[in-house]
């Protein structure tokens, strides 16, 4: 039986992960998050603060098959503050737990980001081999985790994979939760409030079940060719089709939009180029952006 430790259990996409994983023949899920509720009774739920871990303790105390990397104190649009805490916190504490796998056969999955750590300088849909070039915070401690990654895979032969995922969304995870731009305008409709969008920016949006097959495929992956994947769907979708998309299915009209300019943190487009994951992985997303957006409807 293979065992998968899931880093950030608690999160939209780690509490996702965890439910299904826990569902799959074969496999022993352990969860490590910082907080838990008090009425939590489950063994396979590690409470410990990620950034204060000694990981070195840790895996000599532990033995996984898998660790998978979802944990990030920040969004793309996060405060300066908020930023420099995180580049302090998580991602010098994910160095530490990278280089103590150093020497291990365990393999290493990280969550990266695809729609920050490539930019805007780029022709679309965007391959993996085109240039890292962030324009946020949040992208960049991505990018420089992924640089780490890769020179411990050549220096010690550690067995990583990176996913840059698109833009999640729905299922379960998502529930009483805004966390990215779906949820926040579907709460926004149910509360007939005003929404405000930044520009009409065109986003890869990814129905949270097709991603968490992506998942399955990436820790059953045996090839070591290929160790980053675009985990998208490779279709382009603008602000102003999403909002007419969630529109039909609700049966309801928003209140009012008001269309600011793009932040500093925004690109205009992103769209990833999902070739490779079809190829080597063997997979590809089956639900369509308006079947997702019904089907995230019916579970709120």
């Amino acid at each position: 039986m293979k065992k998968i430790l899931i880093l950030g259990s608690n999160g939209y996409l780690g509490s996702s992960l965890f439910k299904f994983l826990s569902t799959c023949d074969n496999y022993f899920v352990v969860g490590y998050q910082r907080h838990c509720q008090q009425n939590l009774n489950c063994p396979r739920i590690i409470c410990r603060d990620f950034i204060g871990e000694d990981w070195e303790s840790f895996f000599a105390n532990n033995d996984f098959d898998v660790v998978i990397h979802l944990i990030s104190s920040t969004t793309p649009s996060s405060s300066m503050e908020l930023v420099l805490n995180e580049l302090n916190g998580v991602v010098l504490s994910t160095l530490k737990l990278i280089n103590s796998l150093k020497e291990s056969k365990t393999r290493f999955i990280f969550a990266s980001s695809g729609g920050t750590v490539y930019g805007s300088d780029y022709k679309l849909p965007i391959k993996e081999n085109s240039k890292l070039d962030p324009v946020c915070s949040y992208g960049m401690h991505k990018v420089l985790i992924e640089h780490y990654l890769r020179s411990y895979g050549v220096s010690y032969g550690l067995d990583y994979k990176i996913m840059r995922i698109a833009n999640p969304y729905g299922g379960w995870g998502h529930k009483n939760r805004a966390q990215g731009i779906i949820p926040l305008l579907v709460s926004k409709l149910f509360a007939n409030d005003f929404i405000e969008i930044f520009g009409n920016t065109i986003r890869d949006y990814l129905y949270v079940d097709d991603l968490m097959q992506a998942f399955l495929c990436v820790i059953c992956d045996s090839q070591n060719e290929h160790r980053i994947f675009n985990i998208g769907t490779g279709v382009g979708t603008s602000t102003f089709e999403l909002i007419r998309l969630i529109e039909d299915a609700a049966g309801k009209s928003f209140k009012g939009i008001n269309i600011t300019d793009l932040r500093p943190c925004d690109v205009p487009y992103n769209v990833l180029d999902i070739a490779l994951a079809k190829q080597v992985l063997k997979w590809s997303p089956k639900v369509t952006l308006s079947n997702g957006i019904r089907e995230y409807l019916r579970t709120i």
